[in-house]
């Protein structure tokens, strides 16, 4: 529970972080308990999009190794964001994947970055070697190494996005 008392607030913004929720409906709860009567909720999400099947065991295991490199507990559907929002009594507003506006593909960079990925991996095995790193710091830098793959791969078929941004409002009359 937010330490707030509620209708203290015209606007309150999430950036990556609802993700993190296990339960979504439960933070959005909240975000419209503390929001004033047409107060607006901005998210930021990391989402699938209309693209993934969860029947395609390729797009199923890209997605189950995001949210385990990311500590998600489960990547949400595009629709379901909306869906929780409304069950909570928000209106939606606005939604758009801003993936669509980007110049360059977000993605792009973890691609770019497989060289230095490389390269800071091997230089936690040698530090992890002589013990001027903890046990356990190359299996992170392998996990964190997959996750980028997996979100570039995911990326580039097209079936997440990190970028999907929503504007949620609480009812005038609420």
């Amino acid at each position: 529970d937010l330490p707030f008392e509620d209708n203290s607030f015209d606007a309150i913004f999430a950036i990556e972080a609802s993700c993190h929720a296990p339960k979504v409906e439960d933070m959005y709860a909240e975000a419209y308990r503390v929001l004033r009567p047409g107060g607006k909720f901005a998210v930021y999400e990391w989402v699938t999009t209309d693209k993934y099947d969860h029947e395609n065991p390729e797009h199923r295991g890209i997605i189950e190794a995001i949210n385990l490199g990311n500590g998600l507990p489960e990547m949400r559907r595009r629709v379901d964001i909306g869906e929780k929002a409304r069950s909570v009594g928000f209106d939606v507003v606005m939604e758009k994947d801003l993936v669509d506006d980007a110049e360059i593909p977000w993605w792009n960079p973890l691609k770019r970055g497989r060289i230095s990925f490389w390269v800071t991996h091997l230089t936690c095995k040698f530090l992890e070697f002589i013990r001027w790193a903890p046990k356990g710091t190359v299996g992170v830098s392998s996990l964190l190494m997959r996750t980028a793959k997996d979100l570039s791969d995911a990326g580039e078929c097209g079936i997440f996005t990190p970028m999907y941004y929503y504007v949620f409002q609480k009812p005038l009359k609420a």
